[in-house]
């Protein structure tokens, strides 16, 4: 009883089956005839030249009338009619109200706009998915009309075809079909096939004129490509088949280039080639054409629906306009190209190496780094098209301040420093050792900014007095020395500002007094005072110093002396062989000297004055 059921049950699957391809096969007949009276025309009466516009849908699949508009333009080169390209007409159609629905009240403007006699309106009306079994087919409908200047109706008929595709095979030809399904992204693998062989259906059927009708032709069926949605270049291999009669000569043609390629038969009627793109082939939007050619020199052709091809071996030209803004956290950069839908390719170039720090379609990129101050960077900006084509590196160096305002600051590039200095002044490491062998003053309200590194060398009468802003940063130690041992400095460096002095990371070796502090609250720390021929810091008048993490060692007189109402708080900081005194004090106010390590030790015979220690 169970197998009886089991068999009546896979008898009406085949009954369901067949009834459904029997109503199928009822639509895809003969088209149903709408044809007006000027169907009837002469068919010397019938235009020469005609615009396909895009077809108007009412179902629910939005890949449908682009998708056929594509397949009947190709197929509609075997009619000998004269074409405006489906790119050119899309291109003029922007300009124009894109809300407005076309009809043939248009026809005038339109085939004015487009330079044709007549005009093509599609319509897909129906657009199924019906399940046969475990098999699903698509039933597509469309109607066609023709349409003369005027707005006449020429010839009208409705059309409709079903797919019999099924489940794809891993044959030659059903690999190269499923990379244009894939390129062209459709939703449903057997659009294409059935809007290739309905778009070869309406072709076969639009009327047209007897001069224009040959004998009959190698049939093809299909005629199609790879590279839909791609820039080919240099290089690449532009996969092509045609499908249709077998036994024939096969090739193709691409548009504007003045060659023709021959496709090799691997399977009944089925004809492929990979064609190697050469370097000297550039154009956009080109049209791929398929032929077969027949024992007596009979040419049958078609264009390829699967999309226009686009060959580009021109490098695109580099970025321009760049703007950097960097900091000691962040990289910025901003810059313009000519070349549209880029990418471009940011690397950081060190000692040869590069490092690829982004891809991006922006003209903009930002980065957090962890980049050191005064770091110098170079970056390189690539220009990618969309076929892969690399511009020459743009390359661009910058270094990384601390401060915003030393980007914008003067840079002493001569070694002997001028008397004056004023504004903001940036004397950098590489532009050094800088001599100074004058009194040099950096005036009040300016800025000097000296990068890690720099050496600064004093003759016998040279000075540096601020009375502006100075600003040390750390790392690498800045170094003052004398520009030869026999040659001291009375004093070095002269502090006579209440603007920011803040000195940081710096050695100064054999001067006469280092550090004379007449004014202002300087913050000194890391440094190292060694071998001063007197005192290694001088603070007097009513100025107040922080010395922190210091190392002074070698003074012949006193590390520190302090003078009349001034005050220095020290710590963290290591005292060595100051002879005779590690600090002298006659300031009226106690010193801070508390955790510090003192060589000899800290006592009344090394520390003069009122010294907590």
């Amino acid at each position: 009883m169970k197998i009886m059921n089991k068999r009546l049950l896979e008898s009406s699957s085949v009954l369901i089956t067949v009834l459904i391809f029997s109503i199928l096969s009822g639509c895809s007949g003969t088209p149903k005839s709408e044809m007006s009276e000027q169907n009837n025309l002469e068919a010397a009466k019938l235009p020469n030249s005609i615009a396909i516009l895009p077809f108007t849908n009412t179902t629910d699949q939005e890949n449908a009338p682009q998708m056929l508009r594509k397949t009947l333009f190709g197929h509609l080169a075997t009619t000998n009619y004269q074409f405006a390209h489906l790119q050119q007409i899309d291109n003029q159609l922007a300009l124009i109200d894109p809300n407005q629905v076309l009809s043939k009240q248009d026809a005038a403007m339109l085939t004015d706009l487009f330079n044709v006699d007549a005009l093509i309106f599609g319509e897909v009306i129906s657009y199924q998915t019906i399940y046969a079994g475990l098999v699903a087919h698509i039933n597509f409908e469309v109607k066609v009309s023709l349409v003369s200047k005027t707005g006449q109706l020429i010839w009208s008929d409705q059309f409709s075809q079903i797919s019999t595709e099924g489940s794809i095979a891993t044959t030659p030809w059903s690999l190269l079909y499923g990379m244009v399904v894939t390129a062209m992204h459709l939703d449903d693998e057997n659009l294409f096939a059935v809007a290739d062989k309905l778009g070869r259906k309406i072709a076969d059927s639009i009327p047209q004129p007897k001069g224009f009708k040959g004998p009959s032709l190698s049939f093809i069926e299909s005629v199609i490509h790879g590279a839909h949605g791609r820039f080919l270049r240099y290089g690449d291999k532009l996969n092509v088949g045609i499908k249709g009669q077998p036994n024939k000569n096969a090739s193709v043609s691409i548009e504007g280039i003045n060659e023709v390629f021959k496709l090799i038969e691997v399977e009944p009627g089925v004809y492929l080639a990979d064609i190697d793109i050469a370097n000297s082939w550039n154009g956009k939007d080109l049209l791929l054409t398929g032929y077969l050619t027949n024992s007596l020199g009979q040419v049958s052709k078609a264009i390829s629906p699967a999309g226009l091809i686009n060959i580009d071996n021109f490098a695109p030209k580099t970025v321009e306009k760049i703007t950097v803004r960097i900091n000691t956290q962040t990289l910025y950069l901003e810059w313009q190209t000519s070349e549209p839908e880029a990418s471009y390719q940011i690397y950081q170039v060190k000692n040869s190496e590069y490092k690829l720090l982004a891809v991006t379609e922006q003209n903009q990129f930002k980065l957090r780094h962890n980049w050191q101050a005064f770091e110098d960077v170079d970056i390189e900006i690539i220009v990618v098209d969309k076929a892969n084509n690399k511009s020459k590196a743009k390359r661009f160096s910058n270094t990384i301040y601390p401060l915003a305002a030393i980007s914008d600051a003067t840079q002493i590039k001569q070694p002997r420093l001028p008397a004056k200095l004023d504004g903001q002044i940036f004397l950098k490491k590489r532009f050094g050792p800088y001599f100074v062998d004058q009194s040099v003053v950096l005036a009040p309200g300016s800025n000097l900014y000296i990068e890690p590194g720099t050496v600064i060398e004093f003759a016998n009468q040279g000075n540096v007095e601020i009375m502006g802003s100075l600003y040390l940063f750390g790392q690498e130690p800045v170094l003052f020395r004398p520009i030869s041992q026999g040659l001291t400095a009375q004093t070095f460096l002269t502090l006579n500002s209440s603007e920011h002095i803040q000195l940081q990371g710096f050695q100064i070796i054999g001067s006469g007094i280092a550090i004379d502090v007449i004014k202002g609250k300087p913050l000194i720390s890391d440094c190292l005072l060694e071998n001063s021929q007197y005192s290694a810091l001088v603070v007097s008048n009513t100025s107040s110093v922080t010395l922190d993490n210091c190392i002074i060692s070698g003074s012949n007189t006193s590390a520190l002396v302090v003078k009349d109402q001034s005050r220095i708080k020290v710590t963290n900081s290591k005292f060595r062989n100051n002879i005779p005194f590690h600090i002298q004090s006659s300031s009226i106010y106690s010193i801070e000297a508390q955790s510090n390590q003192w060589s000899p030790e800290a006592s009344p015979m090394s520390i003069l004055g009122n010294v907590r220690y």
